[in-house]
């Protein structure tokens, strides 16, 4: 119920919806090859699967904001209980005026309200860290060189596609649109 049980279960949130995210983006870009393969099914399953986990890491994280924001209210409550007691006492004992303790009350209000929303915006501006972390994985990562691993030399000379003994049919049980066909293109030649 730490800072770091925190940290580790909003940076599983932010990387379970990534990956989620990513997974939709690839099956996007790779539709026609996911219809074709007859993998939309499976893709789709795996996709909610990693959208279901993403969603309950959600879940633990709201949990625990509940859980500090219910644990803040208690303490709150206590702390307006103590003072109200304390500050009752003391004008009953004439120690205190009823005028003093009503700015006593609102002043300590006041405090309290700001401190805990410096509290809230302290961490929360550690938790940022963690978004600077992997915004910096993406930023500081190596530039990948374009160049290939093998010279390709320019210069080659003319040269002259040929195929032998191709065949086509349109499925396993149909008749060949064409078999045994060769083909041979002269170099700088145009063959339609």
């Amino acid at each position: 119920m730490t800072y770091g049980n925190y940290r580790q279960i909003s940076e599983e949130c932010l990387v379970r919806e990534a990956r989620a995210a990513s997974y939709f983006m690839e099956t996007l870009y790779g539709i026609a090859t996911v219809k074709i393969r007859g993998m939309v099914g499976i893709r789709g399953a795996h996709w909610l699967n990693m959208k279901i986990d993403a969603i309950n890491s959600g879940i633990k994280l709201t949990r625990m904001d509940l859980l500090f924001g219910g644990i803040n209210t208690f303490v709150t409550a206590c702390d307006q209980i103590v003072i109200l007691w304390l500050g009752a006492g003391l004008v009953i004992d004439n120690q205190m005026t009823i005028g003093m303790f009503v700015a006593f009350s609102s002043f300590r209000g006041q405090f309290s309200e700001r401190v805990a929303s410096l509290t809230s915006f302290l961490l929360q501006l550690r938790i940022m860290s963690l978004h600077n972390e992997r915004i910096a994985d993406i930023a500081l990562h190596e530039k990948e060189e374009k160049k290939p691993e093998i010279e390709i030399v320019a210069d080659m000379g003319p040269i002259s596609p040929e195929t032998n003994g191709l065949s086509y049919r349109y499925d396993s049980q149909s008749a060949p649109i064409f078999s045994a066909l060769s083909l041979s293109v002269a170099p700088g030649k145009v063959w339609l």
